[in-house]
């Protein structure tokens, strides 16, 4: 009789051991889940004291450890596991994910191809890819960004230019308005970046770029344009940030006459805010050498673009531009102005291939000298809405369609004009 009650208590001390293990395990699992990691971490630690051999408290042990960004704890807790299961294919993932942590790119590759030789799902599969991927973009010295575009361009007023980019709105051929004269153009784009890995956190930049517009009609030859730029920069990552110290030099053409040469400093900063924000600006100083000299300027801007991903198809931004250019000499008194440009575009994902944004500008550009023929200073503002089309065709092939409408008005009647430009692009990368 004694010993039916020792063994009646035995069993039920047992139950309620187990009942209690189970309780813990559930609560340190909802920290793990709730991402409460440190927490999680003490609690399945407490339980591993007691039971060293449960594989799945030393799972969540390393999953907490990893979390908490303890590599090397986690490779252990993952391996507790494979001493009791060789095959978990789920612990060597884990473990080839500490070691790329790590950055011991020799090991987490060797694990991630024989998980590949496995028969896993496709998701996991895919998974693996992308980090074999990353590992051979790590070890790799060269990277080259290659793209070329060849596009059919329609203006509707291709006398009066408001592309600052190319620093032709002060060209004496863009004066006025009043006469409208659409043209069709094809216009090519090639780009090249080279990037020189020197280590994990610097890297050295090159990049060329040639762009030509040219209409088909003869007669307007004059208004063709083109242009050619080298860009070599110092890129330095730094937790969150990556600061490209670049400069620049490029020379411009319109029509067959060349236009202008600059030069000078573009340095650039990304910040990774949150995984859904990223915050971009730019600082540069530009020198303008004309070969009409009236026109030589120095040129310094500021911008800073913001943009968030709601979700797998929304993303919006903002972006927000302050220019100053003065004139160095002569008398032209359309050379020296402050401009400040702001814009708003919304980017939808349609079935992930297809990409529309439609956007808004508003620029306001005040100028510091009068006007000789009308005496008093010129004020322009300057409305733009566009709606740009994407289609993914495949990794190395996209279509885009841009259409695009500008409303630029002045207090002097001689600048103001409005266009619409239609734009379709085939995108080649290489």
């Amino acid at each position: 009789m004694k010993y039916m009650l020792l063994l009646s208590l035995l069993f039920y001390a047992t139950l309620s051991l187990a009942k209690t293990s189970a309780t813990d395990f559930n609560n340190a699992k909802n920290l793990f889940d709730n991402k409460q990691y440190q927490k999680s971490y003490d609690a399945f630690y407490s339980l591993f004291q007691k039971d060293l051999e449960n594989p799945n408290i030393n799972f969540y042990l390393g999953s907490n450890a990893y979390m908490l960004q303890n590599y090397e704890i986690a490779i252990s807790a993952y391996e507790r596991v494979l001493n009791i299961d060789s095959k978990s294919i789920r612990s060597n993932l884990e473990i080839a994910k500490c070691y790329f942590e790590l950055k011991n790119y020799k090991k987490a590759k060797e694990i991630f191809s024989n998980i590949l030789k496995q028969d896993i799902p496709l998701n996991v599969k895919e998974n693996v890819i992308l980090f074999v991927e990353a590992i051979d973009s790590k070890q790799q010295k060269h990277f080259f960004t290659n793209v070329f575009i060849f596009g059919i361009n329609y203006d509707s007023n291709i006398i009066s230019n408001n592309d600052d980019n190319f620093a032709l709105a002060n060209n004496p051929a863009n004066l006025n308005t009043q006469n409208n004269k659409t043209g069709f153009a094809h216009q090519e784009i090639l780009s090249i970046g080279h990037k020189y890995k020197i280590n994990d956190s610097v890297n050295v930049k090159n990049d060329f770029l040639y762009f030509q517009k040219a209409y088909f009609n003869s007669n307007n030859s004059k208004y063709d344009i083109n242009f050619i730029q080298y860009s070599p920069a110092i890129s330095v990552v730094y937790k969150k940030y990556m600061i490209d110290y670049a400069m620049f030099a490029n020379k411009i053409y319109y029509g067959s006459e060349p236009l202008m040469y600059n030069y000078g400093l573009h340095p650039k900063i990304k910040y990774l805010y949150s995984p859904d924000t990223i915050i971009d600006g730019s600082l540069k100083y530009q020198k303008k050498s004309a070969t009409n000299t009236d026109l030589n300027t120095d040129l310094l801007a500021l911008d800073s673009k913001v943009k968030y991903k709601y979700d797998k198809q929304f993303a919006f931004t903002l972006y927000a531009l302050i220019q100053r250019e003065k004139r160095l000499q002569g008398n032209l008194t359309d050379t020296d102005y402050d401009m400040l440009n702001v814009s708003a575009s919304l980017e939808y994902i349609y079935k992930s291939d297809i990409i529309l944004t439609p956007s808004f500008h508003v620029s306001t550009k005040s100028y510091t000298y009068r006007d000789v023929n009308y005496n008093k200073k010129r004020n322009d503002n300057e409305y733009k809405v566009l709606l740009n089309t994407t289609y993914l065709f495949s990794k190395k092939l996209i279509f885009n369609f841009d259409v695009q409408y500008t409303q630029h008005n002045s207090n002097i009647p001689q600048w103001e004009f409005d266009k619409t430009s239609i734009t379709t692009n085939v995108i080649v990368l290489f």
